[in-house]
Order: C-alpha cells, then sequence, then structure tokens
C-alpha cells in the first residue's frame, strides 16, 4: 500500500487531468459548434472584403 503523501499527491495529480480533459473536451466542443455557426467563415469572409459570399451565385 502507498503512504498517505503519496495518496494525496496521486488524488490531486487525478484531480487535475480529470478537470484538463474536462477542458479540453469543452473547448473542442465549443469549436465545432463555431464551426457549424459558421462563425469562422465569416470572419474569413470580412478579412477577405466579404467578396467571396457573392461570387458564389
Amino acid at each position: 500500500m502507498p503512504a498517505t503523501r503519496q495518496k494525496k499527491k496521486l488524488r490531486w495529480w487525478v484531480s487535475l487531468a480529470f478537470v484538463g480533459a474536462l477542458v479540453a473536451l469543452f473547448l473542442y466542443g465549443w469549436y465545432i459548434l463555431m464551426m457549424m455557426r459558421g462563425l469562422t467563415d465569416r470572419s474569413e469572409e470580412a478579412r477577405s472584403g466579404g467578396r467571396s459570399g457573392a461570387s458564389r451565385g
């Protein structure tokens, strides 16, 4: 059996890893949501002057 100090350290590392994984999943989901909404496409169109949308039709 590991010592109590080692258990506490392990518990902290597991907690940090869990929180890190949650943050990564949240940011990944946010990125996908923004992609589906097309907000990233609008920012690219704004950079090019908005001409790419007018030339499609």
